[in-house]
């Protein structure tokens, strides 16, 4: 679905990210799993052309995207929940997804909110209050609401569960859960706690110093003693 190839990227002059090879495949979870500083979030923001190219090229379902608009790689099928400044505080949740959904009949953009407050319970019952008043999980269960309430093909997370307490992180895990279960693809940035994501993850790219050091499927980076001492201490 989604491709790079020899993806070097950054910001002004620095060169950030470097010869970059991933492939995300349809109806599939992937993670993207690494400590922090490794480039992973400058990954994701390459992939909608939010920061500054060096060489390399992106595909998206066959098609060169690599110098194509933000706005335009957005409209044609993928989401990105980035980690902060995801949503607007001082509008309430409902006004946070309206202004989000493209559907223009009345009809249409009713049953788009509904679906978002079918998968995330919580956010109806918070339906009239600010964003801002919100918890850490329920802002980003809006953040990741406002991602998908246009029905993207992909949808990219920067890790969306960092910082939150074990039960709020259960609850946003298990609403991506359904969201790959209704076929969007899951790009799933982590950092804290991979292990939770691997044993949900078709693929994994393990990033350090701004480039892929393993690609493996995640049963067996799960497995490998080699992850196990590295990211579980064990």
């Amino acid at each position: 679905m989604l491709e790079t190839r020899k993806l070097t990227a950054g910001y002004g002059n620095m060169e950030i990210i470097r010869d970059i090879d991933v492939k995300f495949n349809s109806g599939e979870l992937t993670a993207i799993i690494g400590p922090n500083g490794s480039g992973k979030s400058t990954l994701t923001k390459s992939l909608i052309n939010s920061i500054k190219y060096f060489s390399g090229e992106i595909f998206f379902n066959d098609l060169n995207i690599t110098h194509t608009s933000t706005f335009d790689i957005i409209s044609s099928g993928i989401a990105l929940v980035p980690q902060v400044k995801n949503i607007f505080p001082t509008m309430t949740v409902q006004e946070n997804l309206d202004i989000s959904t493209t559907a223009k009949d009345k009809n249409a953009r009713n049953l788009s909110f509904d679906n978002i407050y079918q998968k995330f319970p919580r956010l109806r019952e918070r339906i009239n209050i600010r964003a801002s008043n919100l918890s850490g999980g329920e802002r980003q269960m809006l953040a990741i609401g406002c991602a998908i309430i246009n029905s993207p093909t992909l949808i990219i997370l920067d890790e969306p569960t960092t910082g939150l307490s074990p039960q709020l992180s259960k609850e946003v895990a298990d609403s991506i859960k359904i969201i790959l279960k209704d076929g969007t693809s899951v790009v799933w940035v982590v950092e804290e706690n991979p292990k939770d994501v691997l044993e949900i993850a078709e693929w994994v790219y393990v990033m350090d110093g701004g480039e892929v050091r393993l690609s493996d499927r995640a049963d067996t980076i799960l497995n490998s003693k080699d992850f196990k001492k590295l990211f579980l201490g064990i």
